[in-house]
This record gives C-alpha cells, sequence and structure tokens, in this order.
C-alpha cells in the first residue's frame, strides 16, 4: 500500500511541476541475501523524453566489491537487472537523465555469510475506533532471502505473550528466548496476543487498560471516588527476532 502511495504522489508531482524526468521505483528484491546468492534490482522512471539511466554502486564494505560490473547504463525506464551479492552491504545508486532534466535514488543490499543479526519487531497496538482493545497489530517482513531463519525470539517486554509465525505459536514469559521458530523462514507475518490488564491487583489500586484517546497526562486516568481502578493506555509489544543464513 505504502509502494503505491509513494508511486501516487511522485506521478502526481511529476504532471503537476513539469518535470522531465522523475523516479517513481527503485528497490532490490530480496534486500538481505546469504551468499553466494543473488538479488534482483527494480526500477522504473517517468520521462517526458528519451531517459538515460545509470546504475551504480554509491557505497560498499562489501568483499569482493561490484565495481568491476559497475556502472551500468541503459535507455530502458522500466527494468530489472540481477546480481550475485557479495558478503557485506552494497549501496547502489540510480540516476536518471531526460530532457535536461536528472533524479536519482538509492537502494541497500546486505549479504550475510555466517553472521547473526537482530531485528526488534514493534507490535503497536490495534484500537477499534470507539477506544475499545482489539489487541496488537501484526508485523509483515519482507525483503529476506528465503534461506534466512530465525536464530531466537525474545520476548523483550514485561508481560507473558504468545508469538505466533509460520504455524507456530508459543508462549514466552518476560525476557524468555526461544528457538521454535529456528526451522521457519524469517519472511512473512509474526503476531503476537497477550491477557490484558482487566482490573489486575497493582499496589492498592486496581488496573484496566484502553486505547481511549481521552486517557490524560502519562496514558492513565485516576481512579473515581469509590473505585479503585485506574486505567491505562495499551501500550505496544516487542520481540527480538535473531536470525542468519540456514547453512553450516
Amino acid at each position: 500500500m505504502e509502494n503505491k502511495l509513494q508511486k501516487f504522489l511522485i506521478a502526481s508531482i511529476f504532471a503537476l511541476t513539469g518535470c522531465q524526468v522523475a523516479v517513481k521505483s527503485f528497490e532490490a528484491d530480496p534486500e538481505f541475501v546469504c551468499v553466494p546468492g543473488e538479488s534482483e534490482l527494480n526500477w522504473e522512471v517517468a520521462s517526458r523524453s528519451t531517459v538515460n539511466i545509470t546504475l551504480s554502486v554509491e557505497d560498499t564494505d562489501a568483499t569482493p566489491p561490484l565495481l568491476s560490473e559497475f556502472p551500468i547504463s541503459t535507455n530502458a525506464p522500466v527494468g530489472a537487472r540481477e546480481i550475485t551479492v557479495p558478503e557485506g552491504r552494497t549501496e547502489f545508486r540510480l540516476l536518471a537523465r531526460g530532457g535536461g532534466d536528472n533524479d536519482s535514488a538509492t537502494t541497500t543490499v546486505m549479504g550475510l555469510g555466517s553472521e547473526t543479526l537482530t531485528n526488534l519487531l514493534t507490535f503497536d497496538p490495534d484500537c477499534a475506533a470507539d477506544g475499545s482493545v482489539n489487541g496488537w497489530t501484526s508485523v509483515e517482513l519482507t525483503g529476506y532471502d528465503e534461506a534466512i531463519r530465525p536464530r531466537g525470539v525474545t520476548n523483550t517486554t514485561d508481560r507473558i505473550v504468545t508469538i505466533t509465525h509460520a504455524g507456530i505459536s508459543r508462549p514466552l514469559a518476560p525476557r524468555e528466548t526461544s528457538s521454535a521458530w529456528n526451522g521457519a523462514a524469517l519472511s512473512g507475518r509474526w503476531s503476537v496476543t497477550a491477557m490484558l490488564l482487566s482490573r489486575t491487583p497493582r499496589g492498592a489500586e486496581m488496573v484496566t487498560e484502553s486505547c481511549s484517546p481521552t486517557l490524560g497526562p502519562g496514558g492513565s486516568v485516576a481512579p473515581t471516588p469509590g473505585d479503585s481502578t485506574r486505567t491505562i493506555r495499551l501500550e505496544a509489544l516487542s520481540a527480538s527476532v535473531a536470525f542468519g543464513c540456514d547453512g553450516p
């Protein structure tokens, strides 16, 4: 949805401002690759005249770098280029020229060897229009090679949560780490559920959670006379996912 909106906005600006050339999209798929592996650079450029496109390496710490293959020049406003990804990070730049105008964009590819990286997943509150709680939103991970696997998932919140991914659901205590998903692909939908605080004892008060936008400073409503329940704002949940390539 975000990519479609971005293309629409670029096309609108292109039409209204009289720009001669505009980069609508420039992406790598996948962005994270197990080496040796391949990724594809995809681009779409809008131009009022013949366009010249140059693909180059903007920055890299990859070994060996891809400098021998670049720069690449083409006149295709829509195209793709498959690349063999070296270990390390490579940032690519697309420069489009046409009608005396130019535009550019960058995208990055990360080649993974044996290292372990970490991704922090944040699950935002899912609130209904009336302020009631539906739960927490899911997280969709994209742009990862199918060979990239989790290497442990840690509940980074202070409550018990149940995490679901790739058809596998596991409850995790606060700060607990599980290897339950290590055989699954990292990409895909991750979701979480947890018990809401509903008249839960906390010190001398009872606590309940809400999505209500009327909560005061500090995200809470103090108890009313005759009722010891404090209402607090539902907070996001999070989990840390370590990941790497599944080869030896």
